[in-house]
């Protein structure tokens, strides 16, 4: 797959890249006299990495034949450069079996009834990615996300107070209904009819109108996304096929907790959701699971404003005690956060693109049941 690499590589790597720029300089006759620099940063870079190799050494094991393996990809802006389209093929190469597609309509403040669509991304644009992603042997999983043009401290799409709900249910239904008749138009596998509304969660009467009207309109199969800390709260998970979980639970204390205790944090986790999830007799799926490359990336996965340096080992370690409390486990499948923009060292997104985590990703995606053809048929 793209991108692998053993662990020696990565070794030798690591131990380069700390003395790298000092080579550089070392062979012009002016420098001959210069010290070579050894800074604070190129020390940390150079034992980040030899970390991240020593993490990458230990054995994987892949998730279960038939979960899904999938990679979230909102729609934020692309580049000439990098396309949603590349974007989806980098979830291919992965071992990705699904790709979430992010949509957005939005509303001006958590207190108004008007929804209404964005101009970032266009109908005809979702549809192409989505057919692209087929090509590709990906199924789809189209995800609409409310989204609030302006906030106050604490405000978000969790905590709406619409000042005439009847108006605002009215218009949400037609949100929701205008992608179900795209995903059906499409063929898409799975279409989501919310995500972490949770002052809404309650109306269990709208939410159950709503979903028996989508049914009339797409086969596609169906789920809500309910946020990590309130999933037990919707009465209507019955009239879905997946329980939705947006899984940025805080698995860890402080930003120096081993991968054991983050991996204990998630066992933890993961015993109460399959617990539930066994309770409903739906599948589980984690809608949203993923950590930004920042210091505290497992104690508060959820706040992507988080200001620190890069960090992509503390990326890894929240991604190592992932993997190791899932592996294994028979459940619906997960969608990581996420497969948008470019990546590398440098970035202190949720993007794990040309970072350590990757490698990790590659191998927990994949798949011993799919034969080598398989894999080329898929990668064709």
């Amino acid at each position: 797959m793209l991108l692998t690499r053993t662990f020696s590589l990565l070794l030798a790597l690591a131990l380069a890249a700390g003395c790298s720029e000092q080579r550089d300089k070392a062979p012009t006759e002016a420098r001959i006299q210069e010290k070579p620099a050894l800074t604070v940063d190129t020390v940390e870079l150079a034992a980040n990495r030899v970390q991240s190799a020593l993490f990458l050494s230990h054995s994987v094991t892949p998730l279960e034949t038939g979960v899904i393996r999938g990679v979230a990809l909102p729609t934020y802006a692309e580049f000439p450069e990098l396309t949603y389209l590349e974007m989806v093929d980098r979830a291919q190469s992965v071992g990705a079996t699904h790709i979430s597609l992010i949509v957005n309509w939005e509303q001006d403040t958590i207190y108004h009834n008007e929804i209404r669509p964005r101009t970032d991304i266009s109908d005809d644009r979702v549809r192409e990615i989505i057919r692209h992603a087929h090509a590709k042997g990906l199924k789809v999983m189209l995800f609409p996300i409310l989204h609030i043009k302006r906030r106050s401290d604490g405000e978000w799409r969790g905590k709406l107070a619409p000042t005439s709900l009847k108006d605002w249910h009215s218009n949400y239904a037609q949100f929701i209904r205008h992608y179900a008749l795209l995903a059906e138009q499409e063929e898409v596998e799975i279409f989501s009819v919310g995500s972490e509304l949770s002052s809404m969660e309650a109306k269990e009467s709208f939410w159950r109108e709503l979903i028996e009207e989508v049914r009339k309109i797409t086969r596609s199969r169906l789920i809500y996304s309910s946020n990590w800390d309130h999933y037990q709260v919707p009465k209507f998970w019955e009239d879905l096929d997946y329980i939705g979980v947006s899984s940025y639970f805080e698995v860890a204390e402080t930003p120096r907790d081993s991968v054991a205790a983050i991996s204990q944090g998630w066992t933890t986790v993961r015993d109460e959701l399959l617990g539930f999830s066994k309770t409903v007799q739906k599948p589980l799926v984690l809608t949203e699971v993923g950590y930004p490359s920042v210091d505290a990336a497992s104690v508060h996965p959820w706040d992507y404003t988080a200001k620190s340096g890069p960090n992509p080992v503390q990326q890894l370690a929240a991604y190592q005690g992932l993997v190791q409390a899932w592996s294994g486990q028979e459940f619906g499948g997960l969608f990581l956060w996420h497969g948008w923009g470019r990546g590398g060292d440098d970035d202190t997104s949720y993007a794990f693109w040309e970072k350590p985590t990757q490698y990790l990703v590659e191998r927990w995606f994949d798949d011993p049941a799919m034969s080598p053809q398989g894999r080329e048929a898929v990668a064709e």
